[in-house]
């Protein structure tokens, strides 16, 4: 009796491990949060924020960004890179609207400490000579 016992707690652990592992993966392949259909690098979004350097010379900070056309106020801060023969110093400091493809999922809000997505930047505008 008590092998019987040992045996179908085995098996019922076994199983319950493979549920899980089959819903984790299952779940890894959707990106959640109200920007997920943003996940993979393919679409070009547009953001507007407040454009500064970045840590690395070529590397740029979109922060308080928002996605154009979405509505609500959720807001993000982006990692910026250039695209070939793309120019982004003459935005520095300024407000702009930021056009490009999104590398990694865009969730979160801007204070919350996430990692930041990288944009690849195909083209900007400015909106305003000052941030805020």
């Amino acid at each position: 009796m008590e092998v019987w016992i040992v045996n179908y707690r085995m098996f019922s652990a076994v199983a319950a491990s493979a549920i899980l592992s089959v819903a984790m993966v299952a779940a890894q392949g959707k990106a959640s949060g109200p920007s997920a259909s943003h996940a993979t690098a393919s679409a070009a979004v547009t953001y507007r924020g407040c454009f500064g350097p970045g840590s690395t010379p070529d590397t740029y900070v979109l922060s308080n960004a928002k996605e154009q056309g979405k509505k609500g106020k959720e807001t993000i801060n982006l990692k910026v890179l250039p695209a070939p023969k793309v120019k982004l110093d003459f935005f520095l400091t300024k407000e702009v609207e930021i056009t490009g493809t999104v590398e990694g999922a865009v969730s979160g809000s801007a204070e919350t400490g996430q990692v930041v997505p990288k944009m690849t930047a195909t083209k900007a505008k400015v909106k305003s000579d000052y941030c805020g």
